[in-house]
C-alpha cells in the first residue's frame, strides 16, 4: 500500500518538478495621464483601515504547522497544483521549510519565500486539529528503535521495509519521522496505528539505545559537507539537524534535492547502507585543491564540457572559488553551489602532484616585480606583454598569478620556467618604482599601475567591499573585492556581477587606477549611489524590454541590498535590489546634473511633517478629487519633498508638498497632531523583523518591516516579497 503509493507520488513529483525557471511579477507602469496623482484603484490595502482587519500582522516563525498551498512550475512543464502542512522551520538553515504535501509520505525541504519555481504561495486558514500522544510509553517504546515496516500493495501482498523511528514530528506528536534502508530518505507515517495493528516490529536484535556520541557535543549541525557517490561524482549539501535520540544521525538537504536524506555520521561508522559507502561524508574545505568537470549552458546555446582544478576560496566571498580551466590560462571566479549555468558538477579523484618551489630565493626574485612576458605567436613570432608576478599560487607553488596592462585580469603561469628560459624579464629598476621614484622608461612600462611606498604602513584593507567602476562610456560596473595582494597592499582582485574574470586594480586612496590618463574616479563606495540618477532596462518573462530612469532615494541599514527609487513620471517609491533582480538590465549610474535645493523654511515644514492631511488632485478632465493621508517626513536627500501615504492606498508616494500646501491643494485635518502620539522611536522598534500579513480572502503576504517613521514610531515601512512598492502601516499594539 504505503511503499507503492509513496514512490509513484515521488516520481510524479520529480516528472512535474524538478529543472529551473524564472518568475518574475511584472513590474507595474502608471499611465502618463496618472503621473500627477496616485492609483485611483490598486490592491485594497488595510493600514489606516483598523476595522478590517483584526490581526493583520504576525511573526514569519508561527507558520510552522500552517497549511499551505501554491503552484510549482517546472521549465516547460505545465505548471502544478499543491497543498501541504509546515512541518518545521530548522534554526541551521532559516529560509528552509519541512514540508509534508498531501497524498506523498516524504518529507520535503524547500525554501518557501525565494525559491523560483514556486507561484502563488498562499498560507490557508487553520481547519485541521493536531491530536497529542495519550499513551507516552507506546511512544517511547518505538522512538530510536530499528524497525521492519510491512505495507500492503496494491495486489494484495505484503513487502517489508527495514528501517529506523527517528522521533515524533514536533507538531503532530501522533506522527512520526523515520527513515528506510533501501531509501534513506525522512519519511513521515501514524506509526503507532501500524504498531497496534501489527505492521510495525521492533528487531529483536537491536537494543533499545545506542547512543555513542554525546547530544549537542561536536554536533555537526550547519556545517556544509560533501558526498561521494559509488561512481566517483559528489552531492553537496549542508547538515540541518542531529536526531536528539540518535546524536550520530543527522538530516541532510543536498542542493538542487528537495528531499531530506538521514545519514549516520559517527566517525568510526560507515553510513546507512554501510556495504556501498567507505568515506561517504567530507567537508566542503577540502575541495580546495581538487580537479572538477561539469557542463555549461548557457541560454540557448549547446552544452559545452570543461574541467578545472580548484584553486582557492575566499573567506570574504566563500561561495566563489577560483579556478583554472584546463587549456585556459585566466583564472575564473564562479559559484560552484549554485551558478545554474553550471550542470552535473563533478569532483575527480586527485591525480595530479602539486611540486614545490626547491628555489624559494628565485620565486622571490620575480614576486612583486613588473615583468615583460614574451609569448610565442602561432607563426613563430614573439609578443611581448608588460605586467605584473602578483604572488604565487597557495597551493601549486611553482605556478604564480600575474596581470598585464593591456588586460588587466588575473593570469596563472609557471613563470620560474619562462624565467630561466629567457622569456619573463624583470623591469630595470621595477623594485625600487614601489618605494621611490619611478624612471620615465618604466613608468611608460607600468602605468597600469600607481606608484606605491611599500614604507608607508599597510592601508586599511578593503577586502570584503563592494565597489563602483566608472567605465570611459559613462556607465558602470559593481562588483566586490576579494582580495588584498600580500606583496602589494594597494592592489586588490576584483569580482565583478555578471562577470567570471578576476580583475586587478590598484585602490590607492589618493590615485587613480589601473589607467590614469583614462579615469579620474575609477572606484567609490556603493553606499555613495543614494542620490544618484540611474537609467537600465526592465525584462519581464517574455514582454518586451522597458527603459527606464530614476534617482536613487535611499538605502536603509535593515535591508542594505534593497534600495528606494522615484522612477521618472512616477510618484510612488519603488524597492529594489538593483544589483541582484535578474529583471534589470544595463544597470547605468548617470552623471549627477540635478541640484537638490535645501528647504528655507523648517517652520513650514514642521507644520505638515506628521500630521492627517486631505490632499487635492485635479483630474484629467478639471474634477477635484480628495485623498485623506498622512506626511511622514521630508525625503532625506530632497527636503523639498515629502513622503505621503493615503487611507485608500497604503503605499509610499513622494510630493512637493510645500508648494501644494502654498498652493491650497493640501489641507491639515483638525486635531491631527494628537492622532498618533504615544510610542517612543527606537523603543521596542520592530525594524529588520519579518512578518506576515492575513488578507481578508484568507490568504498572506510575506515580507520585512525595513524602516520607523521617526515622527509617528507606531508607522513603519514594509517591502513584501514579489512587490516593489513600499507599503506604510501603523502597528501600534491596540490596533
Amino acid at each position: 500500500m504505503k511503499p507503492k503509493h509513496r514512490n509513484r507520488a515521488k516520481r510524479q513529483w520529480n516528472r512535474s518538478a524538478v529543472a529551473y525557471l524564472r518568475k518574475s511579477p511584472a513590474m507595474m507602469k502608471m499611465p502618463l495621464s496618472m503621473s500627477c496623482m496616485p492609483h485611483l484603484q490598486r490592491k485594497n490595502g488595510p493600514s489606516l483601515q483598523k476595522q478590517k482587519l483584526s490581526k493583520p500582522f504576525e511573526a514569519l516563525e508561527n507558520i510552522v504547522g500552517r497549511r499551505i498551498s501554491h503552484g510549482w512550475k517546472e521549465a516547460n512543464e505545465p505548471v502544478t497544483h499543491w497543498k501541504a502542512i509546515i512541518l518545521d522551520q530548522l534554526p541551521t538553515y532559516p529560509s528552509l521549510y519541512l514540508l509534508k504535501y498531501d497524498g506523498i509520505d516524504c518529507v520535503y525541504g524547500l525554501e518557501l519565500h525565494s525559491d523560483e519555481r514556486i507561484l502563488n504561495l498562499k498560507i490557508l486558514r487553520n481547519n485541521v486539529p493536531f491530536p497529542q500522544v495519550t499513551d507516552t510509553h507506546l511512544s517511547n517504546t518505538i522512538v530510536g528503535r530499528a524497525v521492519k515496516h510491512t505495507f500492503m500493495d496494491t495486489n494484495g501482498s505484503k513487502k517489508d521495509w527495514n528501517g529506523m523511528v527517528l522521533e515524533e514530528v514536533p507538531i503532530m506528536k501522533t506522527w512520526f519521522y523515520i527513515t528506510y534502508k533501501k531509501d534513506p530518505v525522512l519519511y513521515i507515517y501514524h506509526l503507532l496505528d501500524d504498531y497496534l495493528e501489527g505492521n510495525l516490529h521492533i528487531t529483536p536484535e537491536c537494543p533499545p539505545v545506542e547512543v555513542t556520541l554525546e547530544l549537542g557535543r561536536d554536533s555537526l549541525e550547519g556545517k556544509r559537507v560533501q558526498y561521494n557517490k559509488k561512481d566517483g561524482t559528489q552531492e553537496i549539501g549542508k547538515i540541518i539537524c542531529q536526531v536528539p535520540n540518535k546524536p550520530s544521525v543527522y538530516f541532510i538537504k543536498f542542493d538542487n534535492d528537495f528531499h531530506i536524506y538521514v545519514y549516520d555520521l559517527k566517525k568510526n561508522g560507515p553510513s546507512l547502507q554501510k556495504q556501498k559507502l567507505s568515506k561517504p561524508f567530507e567537508a566542503l574545505e577540502n575541495i580546495v585543491g581538487r580537479r572538477i568537470s561539469h557542463g555549461w549552458k548557457e541560454a540557448n546555446e549547446p552544452v559545452t564540457h570543461w574541467k578545472a582544478i580548484i584553486l582557492d576560496q575566499l573567506p570574504t566571498y566563500p561561495s566563489l572559488y577560483l579556478l583554472k580551466y584546463d587549456g585556459i590560462d585566466c583564472v575564473y571566479g564562479l559559484e560552484l553551489h549554485s551558478d545554474e549555468r553550471i550542470l552535473n558538477l563533478k569532483i575527480l579523484p586527485n591525480n595530479v602532484p602539486f611540486p614545490q618551489v626547491t628555489d624559494t630565493h628565485l620565486s622571490n626574485t620575480i614576486v612583486g616585480r613588473a615583468v615583460k612576458h614574451t609569448f610565442m605567436g602561432t607563426n613563430g613570432s614573439k609578443n611581448d606583454w608588460n605586467g605584473m608576478v602578483l604572488e604565487e599560487v597557495p597551493i601549486m607553488k611553482t605556478w604564480f598569478y600575474i596581470t598585464y596592462k593591456k588586460d588587466p585580469v588575473l593570469y596563472i603561469y609557471h613563470l620560474l620556467d619562462d624565467y630561466l628560459e629567457g622569456n619573463l624579464h624583470i623591469m630595470p629598476g621595477s623594485k625600487e618604482e614601489w618605494s621611490c621614484v619611478v624612471p620615465d622608461e618604466v613608468q611608460t612600462i607600468t602605468t597600469c599601475f600607481y606608484i606605491v611606498n611599500e614604507n608607508d604602513p599597510v592601508l586599511d584593507s578593503l577586502e570584503g567591499k563592494r565597489v563602483q567602476y566608472n567605465k570611459k562610456d559613462g556607465t558602470q560596473e559593481i562588483g566586490k573585492i576579494i582580495c588584498q595582494v600580500p606583496n602589494k597592499p594597494s592592489v586588490y582582485f576584483i569580482k565583478f556581477d555578471n562577470d567570471f574574470h578576476i580583475y586587478v586594480y590598484d585602490l590607492k586612496k589618493n590615485g587613480p587606477s589601473l589607467q590614469k590618463q583614462k579615469l579620474s574616479k575609477p572606484f567609490e563606495a556603493l553606499a555613495n549611489i543614494v542620490g544618484r540618477r540611474i537609467s537600465h532596462g526592465w525584462k519581464e518573462a517574455n514582454e518586451p524590454v522597458t527603459h527606464w530612469k530614476a534617482i536613487i532615494l535611499d538605502q536603509l541599514p535593515t535591508y542594505p541590498s534593497l534600495y528606494l527609487l522615484k522612477y521618472d513620471g512616477i510618484d510612488c517609491v519603488y524597492g529594489l535590489e538593483l544589483h541582484s533582480d535578474e529583471r534589470i538590465l544595463n544597470l547605468k549610474i548617470l552623471p549627477n546634473n540635478m541640484p537638490f535645493p535645501q528647504l528655507t523654511d523648517t517652520h513650514l515644514s514642521n507644520t505638515i511633517v506628521g500630521r492627517a492631511v486631505k490632499h487635492t488632485f485635479m483630474g484629467t478632465n478639471g474634477s477635484k478629487k480628495d485623498w485623506n493621508g498622512m506626511v511622514l517626513e521630508e525625503v532625506p536627500i530632497m527636503k523639498t519633498w515629502f513622503y505621503i501615504t493615503y487611507k485608500k492606498d497604503p503605499v509610499l508616494y513622494i510630493y512637493h508638498l510645500l508648494d501644494d500646501y502654498l498652493e491650497g491643494n493640501l489641507h491639515i485635518m483638525p486635531g491631527s497632531k494628537e492622532e498618533f502620539s504615544g510610542v517612543v522611536p527606537g523603543r521596542d522598534s520592530l525594524e529588520g523583523k519579518r512578518v506576515q500579513y492575513n488578507k481578508k480572502d484568507g490568504t498572506q503576504e510575506i515580507g520585512k518591516i525595513i524602516c520607523q517613521v521617526p515622527n509617528k514610531p507606531s508607522v513603519y515601512f514594509i517591502k513584501f516579497d514579489n512587490d516593489f512598492h513600499i507599503y506604510v502601516y501603523d502597528l501600534v499594539k491596540i490596533c
